[in-house]
C-alpha cells in the first residue's frame, strides 16, 4: 500500500472517534455557556441596564432593573435608575413609587429628590 493510501486508511480509522469527541466537547461548551448566561448577577443586570439607559433603550433598561431588584430589593442605584427609566417612558406613577423607595434608601441623594420634585 502506498504512503498516501496508508494515511487515508489511518484517517478513516481516526475520524469517527475524533468527531465524536468534538461533538461531545461542543455539547459541553454549549451547556457551560447556557449556565453562564443563566447566572446573571444583579450587578451584571444593573450595568447592562445602565448601558441600555444611556442608549435610550428604556424598555430594556426597565426589564433588567426589575430583575436586579427582585434579587436585591434594597439597592438604591437600581431603584433610582428604574425610576429614571420609567420617567423617560412617561410612566410617572410607577416612577414615583420607585423613586420614593430609592429616597427611603438614600434620603440625601440630590438627584433623586430633584427627579421626584419634577
Amino acid at each position: 500500500m502506498s504512503e498516501v493510501g496508508q494515511r487515508l486508511t489511518l484517517r478513516r480509522r481516526l475520524t469517527p472517534p475524533v468527531h465524536a469527541k468534538l461533538k461531545h466537547f461542543r455539547i459541553a461548551l454549549l451547556a457551560i455557556s447556557a449556565v453562564a448566561l443563566a447566572v446573571e448577577t444583579p450587578e451584571i443586570l444593573y450595568h447592562t441596564a445602565l448601558e441600555n439607559f444611556s442608549q435610550q433603550r428604556f424598555e430594556a433598561s426597565e426589564r433588567l432593573l426589575r430583575e436586579a431588584i427582585k434579587r436585591r430589593p434594597r439597592w438604591f442605584e437600581a431603584r433610582f435608575l428604574l425610576g429614571a427609566s420609567l420617567v423617560s417612558l412617561g410612566r410617572a406613577g410607577e416612577a414615583v413609587e420607585q423613586l420614593e423607595v430609592a429616597r427611603s434608601l438614600n434620603p440625601g441623594h440630590v438627584d433623586c429628590v430633584k427627579l421626584l420634585a419634577a
